[in-house]
């Protein structure tokens, strides 16, 4: 879990690299955190398929997305702190798929959410045999 959580660090970190950079939305740090995630959740799982794992990734991948939200929602008036911001941010895509403003970041986001499910499963090998050949008589 600690290499998820430092994953999501350096993705939440590299978006506010980007904005603090070029000051605009970097929306693609969706899938590329839910990349990072997923992969270091199941490096840290060292091949336990239990599902907690993979729950673990998604919510690690939602929560560094919608921290990504908080300089925008810092900026809004009734805004009073960055606890107060980080309780709407939790909350906010809830609301973006209700309005259907900003498509584009929910499905981003759903993208992400994907990749962290899937990259944090463990690889499994199935493994069948060994098969006997049967001759069979010809002639």
């Amino acid at each position: 879990m600690r290499l998820g959580v430092g994953a999501a660090v350096i993705a939440a970190a590299a978006y506010y690299l980007v904005y603090a950079v070029w000051r605009t939305n970097f929306v693609l740090i969706a899938v590329i955190a839910g990349v990072l995630i997923g992969l270091a959740v199941r490096r840290g799982a060292q091949g336990n398929r239990a599902q907690r794992y993979r729950f673990i990734a998604v919510v690690l991948t939602y929560v560094c997305v919608v921290s990504t939200y908080l300089p925008a929602l810092l900026e809004m008036p009734g805004v009073s702190n960055a606890f107060t911001a980080g309780l709407r941010a939790l909350y906010l895509p809830f609301l973006m798929l209700i309005s259907m403003k900003n498509p584009v970041t929910l499905i981003l986001l759903g993208f992400g959410l994907h990749e962290a499910w899937k990259l944090s499963a463990p690889n499994v090998l199935n493994v069948d045999g060994p098969f006997h050949a049967h001759e069979t008589a010809t002639g």
